[in-house]
């Protein structure tokens, strides 16, 4: 008998309780594809998981090489990411 995690996600309360998802919708799902390697799927169920994790790279890469430039390469990938969450959530509401 093998237990999957798939078989012990979390549900969304905001959905339950609104019947619209939220924004951090799919979260877990999009981890675990992340995880198997499935990354255009992964980006499908919530493009913030990959691009959370894109900022870290760079901000890291960005401080590590070019530390004078650190603080303006953090803004810039969070606020990136912050509007490309934002659009998609648009997007999956009005249902395009």
């Amino acid at each position: 008998m093998f237990l999957s995690v798939e078989d012990h996600l979390l549900t969304c309360s905001f959905k339950e309780n609104f019947g619209v998802e939220c924004l951090g919708c799919g979260t877990q799902r999009s981890f675990l594809a992340l995880t198997k390697g499935d990354i255009v799927q992964s980006f499908i169920y919530n493009p913030g998981v990959l691009l959370i994790l894109l900022t870290f790279i760079v901000s890291f890469v960005v401080y590590k090489y070019f530390p004078k430039y650190t603080f303006k390469a953090i803004v810039t990938s969070f606020s990136v990411t912050v509007i490309a969450m934002t659009v998609s959530y648009v997007f999956k509401l009005i249902g395009a």
